[in-house]
Order: C-alpha cells, then sequence, then structure tokens
C-alpha cells in the first residue's frame, strides 16, 4: 500500500499523458489486486483485469439465462396443444376483449402481447381503455389493472361506475340522481365491488417504477392484463434531446415486461395533428402515431379509435347516420388480418358498446367458442 502511495505522489511530476494515464490503470488494478488479497504475483495486471471483465458477466448470467429451443419439440408441443384445445381439454389462453367481432378478428388478447390503442384527444380513449377492462374483469372475472397518469383515482372509479350503471356522469358529480337512478346504481356498483380491478394513479411513475409495479400486481394479485393511460405521460429515464429515443425506450421496456410476465398490456397513445389536416373521414394510419418509429416497429398490434361524430362528419357515403358511432380500425396485427368494425358510443356515461345488429349476426355464439375457432362469422 505504501508503494502505491508513494507512487500517486509521483503522477504529479509527470507530464507525460500517455505514462500517466498508464500509471493510474496500473494503481487502478493494484488497488483491486490487493483489495481481493490474490496472492498470485507472477502478472497480477491480467489477472485482476480478467476478473474484472469476468465479475460482472457473470453477475449478468445469473440474472439472464437465453433459452434455446430446437424446432423438433416445440413443433411437438405446439402440436399437442393444438390437438388439445381442438377436443377442448384445456382452454384458449387468449383472454376475451367482451367485443364479439373484435375476438373474431384477433383471436382475443393473447399473453405476452403488447397492443397499442391511438386516438386523437378527447376521441374517448380513456372510455375505451376502461370499457375493455371492464370487460375482461366484470364478465370473465379475470384480474386487471389501470395506470393513469393524469387522472386521480376518484374522478377514474366515477367514470366506470358511470359506465357500468349506465348514468350521466355528471348526475354522479352533482349528486342530483333520481330514485330510479340510485336503484340502477345499487344494482350495478354489486358487480364492480367483486371485480379485480386495480386503480394506480401516479404521475411522476418512471418505466422501472412502471415495471415494478405491474410485476408485484402480477405476483400478489394474479393480474393478467395492464392498462395504461397514456405511453407520451410517461416520464423517460433521462431526458433526451430526441423525443423518438425516448418513446422508443419506454416502449421497449413495456413490451419486454409483458413479455416476461406473459401479460396483456394494453398501451393508450396519442396520435398527431396529421389526422385533422387530412380530407375526407380523417381515419388514421400508423403513421400519425407520435413518434411513430418504435410504436410501430414494437407493437404486436395496433388498434385506432375513430369518430367521425368528433369532425363533424354526421353522414356516412351511403347516407347512413354517425352519431354517437365510433370505429375500431385494427392496423396491425402481427398475428392476422387488418380489419375495421363499428361500435357504438355513448358520450354521456363514457361507454363503448357493439351494435344490436352486429350482436343479432353473431347469434348465440359464445365469445369462448369464437377463441376455440367457432363458426365464421
Amino acid at each position: 500500500m505504501k508503494e502505491i502511495q508513494q507512487d500517486y505522489s509521483q503522477l504529479g511530476e509527470r507530464n507525460n499523458y500517455d505514462e500517466l494515464l498508464s500509471k493510474i490503470f496500473q494503481l487502478s488494478n493494484d488497488l483491486l489486486q490487493e483489495k481481493q488479497n490474490l496472492q498470485n504475483k507472477s502478472n497480477p495486471d491480467t489477472e485482476t483485469l480478467e476478473s474484472r471483465s469476468a465479475e460482472p458477466e457473470s453477475r449478468e448470467q445469473e440474472q439472464h439465462q437465453t433459452e434455446i429451443h430446437d424446432i423438433n419439440s416445440q413443433i411437438k408441443e405446439t402440436f399437442k396443444i393444438i390437438e388439445q384445445r381442438t377436443i377442448k381439454k384445456i382452454p384458449s389462453a387468449y383472454i376475451p376483449t367482451g367485443f364479439e367481432l373484435l375476438d373474431r378478428r384477433i383471436g382475443g388478447w393473447e399473453p405476452g402481447e403488447l397492443i397499442v390503442i391511438g386516438s386523437r384527444p378527447s376521441m374517448g380513449k380513456t372510455c375505451l381503455g376502461l370499457s375493455l377492462m371492464r370487460n375482461v374483469a366484470v364478465v370473465h372475472d379475470i384480474a386487471c389493472a389501470y395506470f393513469t397518469f393524469e387522472t386521480g383515482v376518484q374522478h377514474l372509479t366515477e367514470r366506470i361506475i358511470a359506465s357500468e350503471a349506465e348514468i350521466d356522469i355528471t348526475k354522479l358529480k352533482t349528486g342530483k340522481l333520481t330514485e330510479k337512478e340510485w336503484e340502477k346504481l345499487e344494482v350495478n356498483m354489486r358487480k364492480l365491488l367483486d371485480a379485480k380491478i386495480f386503480l394506480i394513479s401516479d404521475p411522476l411513475l418512471s418505466p422501472d417504477n412502471l415495471h415494478s409495479t405491474i410485476e408485484r400486481l402480477v405476483r400478489e394479485k394474479g393480474v393478467k392484463l395492464v392498462v395504461i393511460d397514456y405511453l407520451q405521460l410517461i416520464i423517460p429515464y433521462r431526458m433526451r434531446r430526441n423525443r423518438e429515443q425516448e418513446i422508443s425506450t419506454i416502449i421497449r421496456k413495456i413490451k419486454a415486461t409483458a413479455k416476461e410476465l406473459n401479460i396483456v398490456v394494453l398501451l393508450l397513445s396519442q396520435l398527431n395533428r396529421s389526422v385533422e389536416l387530412r380530407s375526407g373521414y380523417k381515419r388514421p394510419m400508423l403513421s400519425d402515431l407520435r413518434e411513430s418509429g418504435a410504436i410501430e416497429d414494437d407493437a404486436d398490434k395496433v388498434i385506432f379509435l375513430h369518430r367521425p361524430e368528433y369532425y363533424g362528419i354526421m353522414e356516412d357515403e351511403q347516407g347512413n347516420s354517425l352519431q354517437g358511432m365510433a370505429e375500431l380500425i385494427i392496423a396491425k396485427n402481427r398475428t392476422g388480418a387488418i380489419d375495421d368494425f363499428p361500435l357504438r358510443f355513448n358520450s354521456n356515461y363514457g361507454k363503448f358498446t357493439q351494435l344490436d345488429i352486429i350482436l343479432e349476426a353473431l347469434g348465440d355464439i359464445h365469445p369462448e367458442d369464437i377463441l376455440d375457432g367457432g363458426a365464421p362469422f
């Protein structure tokens, strides 16, 4: 140690940069060698450097081991699963969306997938996110979590109640309810009381905090579906000049979370203003996603919410009324076809429902039959 201190004191007298840098490395290695009590004096610098490089590598290997699968065993295992599904010995791993036609188009929500749901502001993406979560939690008794970065839990709960009871949310806020509405409220609240829904409101949640919170919800509450409202409000690891790089880092972390925990993540996202500059029905497209590069690449599915009524377009080309109508546009589907279909939207209580004509066309087909490959629509 004294030799090291003497060498250190002599550093100030040296003017040659390369020699100084070499000396610093040598002193650093000597300190590390002394700390680790290495006895071998033959080649201390090389041995110390090897120890330093190997140590983080071994730690990383302990944390993560990449699995390698050969195609032979995978085909046999997959064929067995398909065979069991066919004779319904095991249920489908897909989670029903609650909208039968959407299940028909995409097969339901697949665990491990990241689904981006995009729209312009005021289109109702929060209402859609809540509707999709409600369908899974209330109808299918599957634990869900909803993350919000701009809405308080109290306000979010009021919106959930208004949608479920189909009561104007303004009446909930003012307390001006009729006796009949109170009865509706009490009946429908019972459904929600039994639902496995967890609400998280934190405007300062970072991607790492988001991951750890989701991991805890999965481990402790059995959560299978997570809604994040919305992408552009998530605080990045560090502020960058390039916003697209920030979004890229965030979305890849969220996708890794979905895959690692084998859950469904519905990530709400805003669209840029180019939609409003478009002529005609102003239907969104993939390039309208804000900071769209990473979103387009990493999302397993991209679904747009579009309401022509918002732009004052009240009729379609055939003269059919578009009042109270919404459209879900499947713009990207990594495991299937792209498509679109209509929904009805009630803005008074913020609820999306299927059209009666679609329900009639589907008849008695049950959502589980659709997921298991029932009769085509």
